[in-house]
């Protein structure tokens, strides 16, 4: 589920400052994070165990976060490309094959969910903080 929110910035706020502080304080905590700086906006794909076999125990997260700051001197943030697929697939052969499975992929699965607000409190730290 993508979600959006918007916020003011001061004139000469840097977005690729804030990207890369929020990629820093994310892989602190153990996450593989990327910044891809684009012509309107900067990207930050964060990511943690999302190979192997946690495909199938839906215990990886995963989010995009984007950052585009407006003409109006305010910052757009949203996210997209939440990992979702390995709790369906680790729920589905849970149901069918192991019950255990089922456990891991809701444990997964609550991660998920708070990943993109811990995401927005981190972003609203590090804005008030510059």
């Amino acid at each position: 589920m993508a979600k959006n929110f918007t916020m003011s910035v001061d004139e000469n706020f840097d977005v690729e400052e804030l990207a890369n502080n929020l990629a820093e304080s994310y892989q602190g905590k153990g996450y593989t994070a990327r910044v891809i700086k684009m012509k309107n906006s900067t990207r930050v794909t964060i990511e943690k165990g999302n190979g192997g076999l946690n495909k199938i125990t839906g215990l990886g997260e995963g989010i995009t976060v984007n950052l585009i700051k407006q003409k109006n001197e305010v910052l757009a943030v949203s996210f997209c490309d939440e990992e979702w697929t390995s709790k369906i697939v680790g729920g589905a052969i849970g149901l069918f094959v192991c019950w255990i499975l089922c456990g891991t992929a809701i444990v997964g699965a609550l991660r998920q969910s708070s990943l993109s607000k811990n995401i927005e409190n981190d972003i609203y730290m590090l804005v008030n903080e510059a």
